[in-house]
């Protein structure tokens, strides 16, 4: 047997093991996610060099390209939709099967090209206009992940919200134009230099990919530094998974174990204005309710698929009942009239009214959720406001029988030459609700600096209760995607805050 056979058989092989770790990987222990990670990594990096070996090989070259390269995008485009609440169970079947398929086909090629005899050529014109076409193609995109990766990693941009998330699909196109430089060069007479070159160049092209996915352990090691710095090192009787597993990222996470109601009203009249309509989505575990977690939307957002829901249908999973909540904000769904507000304090005081009348309400007709541990949390906007509820604003908590145990802003945005209510964290006391904040570095939409006001603001109160957290090389919005890195690592610390702090 020569070779080029061996080898063939050997990458037929590797997609097969490839399709048995991803076809068992969910049922993997959390205590396992660095070896579920590993195998992981191995079984992409699989793909991506499927991709290279296609490129060098005679026949079907292109298709094998563009199924590995496609099956990729695939599946990060079905495991961001399986986050919506269109869908009951965040676990990303579809994706994970067109996975599974892009590595069978990958593997019955491999062999078949190379062991069949028969061999279809193209005519020479066409070949030719293939090679100048790829050669183009591969050159300009190595350019341009080149540059994006540089801009990733090097400084804030709007792009930044996708860094961490697109990172597996940034690398796959990084080796897809490769491997179009590879196919059309393939045939000059020094064949083993252009492999040399493509394969140097593909690796500076690939290295700010790399540095993104190898920050990862780095983020979590500092998160967990930062949480028991302020909250101990509480045993936690309810089994966690782990904070970060990069098979997740191509699986999904299971979210089953929940039903919801929608478009509940809570809210109908004459306020702090007129002609509006409030409502509520109420996410219920199946079995007895751990506790409460009201979720706030960010500007320009609404409650359901707007609002993440992939962390709705997580927490109510794990036993938590969870409200996702319009509270006046000028872009929801059957709100009536949208109220129009004359100044920052006015827009800020209705939402919180709004906020306390759902709790008032909520309290008393929500029954089968533990009112005696309630959590807020909320993205951008929704962060800054339940701050301000919890920190600053004459709430009506302490006469609804709810009990606040702590705080969750995500990403919220901050200023200290606000006034009033509006400076919420000049309102900090030793007594305040324990706060646990979340922001990536590299956010442009609000200053990433916030979170340290957050932890300075408590440590100058006399209250150590802030833990903030920061995920590296994220912006604004890097967590919509449920099975990604920043979410991951944001669901994970938010269920181990709320166990520590429920009673």
């Amino acid at each position: 047997m020569n070779t080029s056979k061996k080898v063939a058989i050997t990458v037929g092989g590797l997609n097969l093991v490839s399709i048995l770790f991803f076809s068992i990987v969910e049922f993997v222990n959390s205590e396992n996610a660095i070896i579920s990670t590993v195998l992981a990594m191995l079984a992409f990096t699989v793909l991506c060099f499927d991709i290279i070996y296609a490129a060098c090989s005679r026949r079907l070259a292109l298709t094998r390209i563009i199924v590995s390269v496609t099956a990729i995008i695939l599946n990060f485009a079905f495991g961001i939709l399986v986050g919506t609440s269109v869908f009951n169970d965040s676990f990303n079947i579809v994706g994970l099967l067109i996975l599974i398929c892009a590595y069978l086909i990958n593997a019955i090629i491999a062999v078949y090209s190379t062991f069949s005899k028969k061999d279809k050529k193209l005519s020479e014109r066409t070949e030719k206009i293939l090679k100048v076409t790829t050669v183009a193609i591969g050159t300009c995109g190595i350019i341009a992940i080149f540059i994006v990766g540089i801009i990733f990693v090097s400084a804030s941009t709007i792009a930044n919200t996708n860094a961490v998330n697109f990172n597996n699909v940034m690398i796959s196109l990084s080796v897809t134009f490769i491997a179009f430089v590879i196919y059309g060069l393939r045939d000059l007479k020094r064949k083993k230099s252009v492999l040399l070159v493509a394969f140097v160049v593909g690796a500076i092209c690939m290295v700010p990919y790399g540095i993104i996915e190898g920050v990862a352990y780095r983020d979590v090691n500092q998160a967990e530094r930062s949480f028991i710095q302020a909250f101990g090192d509480p045993e936690i009787s309810e089994r966690l998974r782990s904070p970060y597993n990069y098979a997740l990222e191509f699986i999904g996470i299971q979210t089953k174990n929940y039903t919801v109601e929608r478009d509940k009203l809570y809210y109908e009249g004459d306020g702090i204005k007129e002609n509006i309509s409030l409502r509520y989505d109420v996410y219920y575990p199946m079995g007895e309710s751990k506790g409460v977690l009201i979720n706030l939307h960010g500007s320009g957002g609404d409650k359901d698929t707007g609002n993440y829901a992939h962390r709705n249908k997580y927490f109510a999973s794990v036993g938590f009942t969870v409200f996702d909540i319009q509270y006046g904000d000028w872009n929801e769904s059957d709100t009536g009239d949208i109220p129009v507000y004359d100044t920052t304090l006015e827009w800020a005081v209705s939402h919180l009214y709004h906020l306390d009348e759902f709790i008032k309400f909520a309290s008393v007709n929500e029954k089968s959720a533990d009112w005696s541990n309630m959590f807020l949390t909320g993205v951008s906007m929704g962060g800054t406001q339940i701050s301000r509820y919890a920190l600053s604003y004459d709430n009506s908590i302490d006469v609804t029988g709810a009990v606040l145990r702590g705080i969750i802003p995500i990403y919220p945005g901050y200023s200290s030459d606000d006034e009033g209510i509006l400076n919420c964290l000049s309102y900090v006391t030793e007594n305040s609700a324990p706060c646990l904040i979340f922001m990536g570095d590299k956010d442009m939409v609000v200053d990433p600096e916030g979170a340290r006001r957050y932890k300075d603001a408590y440590s100058d109160a006399g209250n150590n209760l802030c833990a903030s957290i920061y995920i590296s090389y994220a912006g604004h919005g890097c967590d919509y995607f449920m099975a990604g890195r920043s979410n991951q690592m944001i669901t994970y610390y938010m269920q181990k805050f709320m166990e520590t702090f429920r009673k």
